[in-house]
This record gives C-alpha cells, structure tokens and sequence, in this order.
C-alpha cells in the first residue's frame, strides 16, 4: 500500500505493537512510533489511535508502504543522492585555495585533495580531507589551507547527505602561487635615538617589527601604513644612543599564511665626541690642527686672544678625520681655540677649550718680483725723470726704497719716506731724477715683529729726451768706467725716450 506524504490515514486492529519504532508518546488510545535521524531529525513514523492509523514522513524521506501483521513495519523507498548544481569552483590565493560548490539537497562539506596526479577511488582516495563534516548545507565552502608553494595539487568536492548517500565532483587542479616573502629590508635615516624600517612583500599582508639589543626581540612596533600593503615603513624610536639593535619583521597575508624575515642589526649614533685633537706645526703666523670624531661631522675651529672676540674657519664638509689651519697670527701671542661641529643630524659637538702660543718672529719678509718703469717729462728742464719701482714680501711689512746717483755705489744718501702700511704688494716712486743718468737703488721691507728684508741692488739707467742718447750714454759708461761690462748683480731697465 502506498502513503501518501506528509500522511496517510489506515485501518488497522488497535492492538497492535510497533516494535520496530521507537515509541515517544503514548496517552490513552494515542500511541506515536517514529524512525529518526541525528542528521535530519525525524525521518517518519506512524500514529495509532484506536482502529485508526495515521503513517507520516520529513520532506526528504519517502513512505513506500505500511503492513500489518504481528507488528506494524513501515517500508521506505530509496532516497535519491545530492546532486552537485554549481561548481566547485577554485578560488586560490598564496598557499591557501578555497573550494566552492551547490548541491541540490542538504549535505556536508568535504575536499579531498593531494598532488598524486592519478588519484585512487575511495573516500581516502587523494591522501587528504578536510571540510564540515557534520554540517548539512546546499552551498558548501572548504578552505585549504599550509599548501606548497608553485605546486599543482588535485582536487574532488564531495557532499554526503544523512542516508549516507555521497555525490562526488570530477577530479580537478589547481596551482598554488609563490611562497610570501620578506624582502628589501633597509634601515635608514638612523639617529641618536630613532631609525626607520622599510621593506617589501611579495604579496599584500600586515607586518609588525619586532626589535631589542637581543635575539629576544622585546618590543615591537606596527607597521605605520595603512591597510593590507606590499610596501611597508615602521618608524623605531624612543632607542637608546650608541647601542646596537637586532630586528626582523612579521607579517601574515590576507589568506592568513605567515611571514618572516631574517635577523638585521643596525646600531644607533652615538653622541658626537672630539678624539685625539692636536695643535702643530705651530709658527710666528700659523697653526695647524687635527682630531678625529666618532661620527661624521664638519670642521670648524673658533680661536682668538684671550678676551677678545673668537673667529671661526672651517668647512662645512662632514667627515670622521678633520684638518683645519689658522694664518696672519701675531708672533709670540697666547691664543684660545676651540674644535666645534654638527653631524649630519645637526647635534652638536665642541672640544674643551685650549691654548697655544705662537713662536717670535725672526724671519725677515722675503722680497721679490721687483719691478720698475721709469718716466721723462717733455716739458721744462733740469730734473724732470722718475722710477716707479714695486716689489712683493711674504708678509705684511712696511716700504722704503734706499738710492743713489751713480753706478757701483757701496751706500746711499737718499731714500723714500717710509710707508708704514702693513701690505704685502709694495710700489714706491723716486722723483726729480735726472734724465740720461744711472741710479743704484735697493728696497727695504720691515715685518710687524721687526725684522727687515732688504733686496739687492739695482741699477736704472734714465733715458734723454732726445733719441740716441741711450746709446751714446751706454758708449761714455763703457769707454769711462771699464768694469761696467761686468756689472754683476746689478739690474739695469731702460725705458725708451718720448717723442
């Protein structure tokens, strides 16, 4: 006899006994035997009620025919299995891959999946299963998760409903990405108590940096950019000057597989420091100096009298080793002097404050490039002639040009006024010279400590007004004054007649 779902009404004798149903009601004449399920609840079940019978069935289970004979035996039909309406499909990030399918009817979840490329049957089958086992849905997703990296795996979804009947895709691949991984990780713009992490990964993840003076890594800092990224910038600060870090950066991507970088050092800067400064080579006018700094900074010195206002000179190049020297000192002085600087942070350094003194000048200026021009007036007569002689000295020194009339002169009786000016280029002028005569002439150049330089001597020969005379002057010298041929040392200049 067929029943009719949800239920069917039959005749039946009111004695008797279902003992292939498990009965959970009875109240005088009502007595209710079902068949259930763990996975579905109630499957079916029949009601007696005195001569009647009442036989019902859940929406999923079908009742063929209920018999009577010692005890009434409920026959069922066969439940048909899932069917698979859409899917699986493959979603596949980094080493995770997530499967996705709809079935006609409820069912669990479950991937079997391996790299064999020839799966055997079963349920085993590919070496792995994984998914919801016990949860009855019509859209299923299985997330895979720890797989190799660049590796080819297969695949089979499968969904068994709670008669145990199983539907099962066909075998499918896909392939895994590569591994996530940290790289480019640069430490720069490091200060006396901060640094800036960067790197890069090869797939968007979160990062955290984690660092100390150890392996322990005790602190740890965020990465500071915004969102899941492939570019990344931590800033440490708050560290300890001077003082060696070890760092490695975390991360996990967005399919939650994790990252991890190798161990990196970097070490702080420490405070600036002047090392091994040194004064030499020390002068009546120069001093040289020299030290070292345990970080890269410029160089200046400031120096000065005691008491007085300081100058500095320096360059503004940083580096570890530094040269500086001072020049136009005053002999036999006591100075002070001091090393100053700024790293390429800007923080500041400064030595103690030290003396030295210069030595006494003994040296006299050393004189050279004499030069000279002579001039004739055209106009009037008598001593209308001139020299313009100039010279140079190695140091500041005073003017004075010492002459004479003649030639081979061992002294002189005349001189300019003396220029007391401080200079180093010199020019002095002798007027009311006469023309078409010869004059000695020596320079004196006296420095700030005393000491006067004095040249050798000179002779200039003064020309006429009238062309040819040079040449009858330079036949009366040498017809008159037989040494004249070998003058010496002497420096003769000629200067040409105006017309």
């Amino acid at each position: 006899m067929k029943s009719q779902n949800p239920s069917t009404k039959f005749q039946t004798n009111p004695k008797i006994q279902a003992p292939n149903f498990k009965q959970i009601f009875n109240l005088g004449n009502w007595n209710l035997f079902v068949i259930w399920n763990l996975l579905f609840g109630i499957l079916c079940g029949v009601a007696l009620a005195g001569n009647e019978v009442w036989a019902f069935s859940s929406p999923n289970f079908v009742i063929d025919d209920v018999s009577f004979g010692d005890s009434p035996v409920l026959t069922t039909g066969v439940e048909a299995p899932p069917k698979i309406t859409a899917g699986p499909n493959v979603a596949q990030k980094g080493l995770t891959a997530e499967i996705s399918w709809a079935t006609d009817k409820s069912a669990n979840s479950i991937v079997a999946f391996g790299v064999d490329a020839n799966p055997p049957a079963g349920e085993a089958g590919y070496g792995t299963e994984t998914g919801l086992f016990e949860e009855s849905v019509t859209d299923h997703r299985v997330i895979l998760k720890g797989l190799e990296p660049i590796t080819t795996y297969h695949y089979q979804a499968r969904s068994r409903d709670g008669f145990g009947n199983t539907v099962r895709s066909d075998d499918l691949t896909f392939t895994t990405g590569q591994k996530p991984a940290i790289s480019t990780v640069i430490i720069s713009e490091i200060t006396l108590n901060s640094a800036i992490v960067s790197w890069t990964t090869s797939t968007i993840t979160t990062s955290v940096v984690k660092y100390g003076k150890t392996l322990d890594y005790d602190k740890e800092v965020e990465d500071k950019s915004s969102g899941l990224t492939t570019v990344h910038t931590a800033l440490l600060k708050n560290l300890e000057t001077g003082t060696k870090y070890h760092l490695q950066v975390f991360g996990t991507d967005d399919t939650g597989n994790a990252l991890l970088s190798d161990d990196y050092m970097f070490s702080t800067l420490p405070n600036p420091a002047v090392l091994n400064l040194a004064v030499s080579d020390i002068t009546e006018s120069k001093a040289a100096f020299s030290w070292d700094t345990n970080t890269e900074a410029d160089s200046f010195i400031e120096y000065g009298r005691p008491g007085q206002e300081k100058k500095t000179q320096g360059q503004a190049e940083t580096v570890l080793r530094h040269k500086a020297q001072v020049e136009d000192l005053i002999p036999q002085t006591i100075y002070e002097y001091r090393v100053v600087g700024k790293d390429k942070n800007g923080n500041a350094v400064a030595s103690a404050i030290g003396q030295f003194t210069t030595l006494a000048d003994v040296t006299p200026s050393e004189i050279s490039r004499i030069r000279t021009e002579t001039k004739v007036s055209n106009e009037g007569e008598g001593n209308n002639a001139q020299i313009i002689i100039s010279w140079d000295t190695s140091e500041s020194s005073t003017s004075q040009v010492e002459y004479a009339e003649g030639v081979g002169k061992q002294s002189f009786d005349q001189q300019t006024e003396l220029d007391g000016e401080m200079a180093v280029n010199h020019i002095a002028v002798l007027n009311k010279l006469k023309t078409a005569a010869a004059y000695t002439f020596r320079v004196k150049s006296k420095d700030a400590a005393g000491n006067e330089g004095v040249s050798q001597k000179f002779v200039v020969l003064m020309p006429q007004r009238q062309q040819g005379v040079l040449e009858i002057i330079f036949g009366a010298l040498i017809e008159s004054f037989s040494w004249f041929k070998n003058v010496g040392p002497y420096l003769f200049e000629v200067a040409a007649f105006r017309t």
